[in-house]
């Protein structure tokens, strides 16, 4: 950084220093009164506790993408103001059978019953700061056109561009369908017990 003294324009450079502390170093050249460099003022001053708050911020951002990336429910963030989507996760695209970026063009419009949309908008606009909603058996579409049974979770989060909604999407079709085979066949044992009395 004292380099300005040779270069005669101010320098700057981020040090670290054997202690382990950051630095942001400023150097300016000194000049006489005929132009000539005598010497250089440095200025430092100590950003390690910046350094280190951008560390932990760039460490819990991985650890929400690795969570979200790997997470096996569904997973769609959309903006808190016009409930565009932001991200879909690949559970997502692999359970709607939509790629991400029909998903993000799109919207929640592809996998949500055109007679429930109001109703999912109605979810979105109403979820509050450190709340969830959770919505279950709702039936969702499929690129194939098949349709499957979910619950939502819904809860509002703050990124770094500002508030988003967390959607996590749920399958429970096949719960729902064990729960019916369930009920049925305790009906027929009720019916049984009742022709065997």
């Amino acid at each position: 950084v004292s380099q300005s003294r040779y270069s005669g324009r101010m320098e700057e450079a981020e040090v670290v220093s054997p202690d382990g502390r950051y630095w942001f170093v400023r150097s300016n050249p000194i000049r006489d009164e005929n132009g000539e460099i005598i010497g250089a003022v440095d200025v430092a001053l100590d950003i390690t506790a910046k350094k280190m708050s951008e560390r932990v911020l760039q460490e819990s951002e991985e650890r929400f993408r690795q969570f979200f990336e790997q997470n096996e429910d569904a997973i769609i963030l959309f903006t808190s103001d016009d409930f565009s989507v932001i991200d879909a996760n690949p559970s997502a695209v692999e359970l709607h059978g939509y790629t991400k970026e029909d998903i993000k063009k799109h919207g929640f419009y592809l996998f949500v019953e055109p007679k429930a949309s109001n109703e999912f908008r109605q979810y979105l606009s109403s979820v509050r700061t450190g709340e969830s909603i959770l919505v279950d058996a709702r039936t969702n579409l499929k690129k194939n056109h098949s349709n499957i049974v979910v619950s939502y979770r819904f809860k509002k989060i703050r990124l770094k561009e500002g508030d988003a909604i967390y959607c996590s999407i749920r399958d429970i079709t096949e719960k729902i369908k064990a729960e019916e085979e369930k009920k049925h066949l305790q009906a027929k044992l009720i019916q049984a017990y009742r022709d065997w009395e």
